[in-house]
């Protein structure tokens, strides 16, 4: 019976993850550059935006921790080989760029990286969930 709850929300979960992962990202990088356009706000960082493992760390450790097992949940129950693989390929990019920001090699790059990875497997977990209402998922 978990087997089948896992199953049957793992892409409601990950749409949810990746999206609160995106909204934290674009909105961090949003502030730094409002912060940096006004005169005088930038003052307390000097401009440095340093990834550390605190609240905030944590809380990117425990959405990637969720993404990871939304991916293993929602791979196991398609039998498309597209999804499964796009899906794997999208959060190793999405755990690679986000914790290479903890590296203090951080580049707008990385972000981008983040933030396409993050897209990709809200769109990949909702073809997916498209898929399974046609009933190409499996359901334990």
């Amino acid at each position: 019976m978990i087997n089948r709850i896992r199953q049957k929300y793992a892409d409601y979960i990950g749409i949810t993850g990746s999206t609160i992962c995106l909204i934290h990202c674009i909105g961090t990088s949003g502030l730094m550059l409002f912060s940096s356009l006004v005169p005088g706000m930038h003052e307390h960082h000097q401009g440095v935006h340093e990834h550390h493992l605190d609240f905030w760390g944590m809380v990117d450790v425990f959405m990637l921790a969720l993404t990871a097992l939304a991916v293993v949940w929602a791979s196991k129950s398609t039998h498309h080989g597209g999804v499964k693989l796009l899906l794997w390929v999208f959060l190793f990019l999405f755990m690679v760029a986000t914790l290479i920001k903890y590296t203090a090699f951080t580049m707008q790059w990385i972000e981008v990286t983040a933030w396409m990875a993050s897209f990709g497997l809200i769109a990949t977990h909702l073809y997916n969930l498209y898929l399974c209402r046609r009933g190409v998922c499996r359901v334990a």
